[in-house]
């Protein structure tokens, strides 16, 4: 079996406020959903009036405000992946 050593610490304030460190890149970005590249995975951030407040490349660290309603980790997808599920 294998070990996962990645770490990642998330903070959710009063299901309006999020903020997350060590990511890697913003996949995606609108008012209902926001999809983050964190190690070998994806971070989904569900809701709505979603607004990104602060992203430090350098600190890998974003803030998010706005109607919280799911934070899921999902499995990463190639970019080409997301690409192609945009333009079909």
């Amino acid at each position: 079996m294998t070990e996962n050593l990645f770490k990642q610490t998330i903070s959710i304030k009063n299901r309006n406020y999020f903020e997350a460190d060590n990511v890697e890149e913003v996949l995606v970005f609108d008012e209902s959903s926001v999809v983050l590249s964190v190690c070998n995975a994806e971070l989904i951030i569900g809701g709505s009036n979603l607004s990104i407040i602060a992203l430090d490349s350098e600190k890998k660290t974003i803030a998010i405000k706005g109607n919280i309603d799911a934070v899921v980790y999902g499995e990463k997808t190639s970019k080409k992946g997301i690409f192609s599920k945009l333009f079909r």
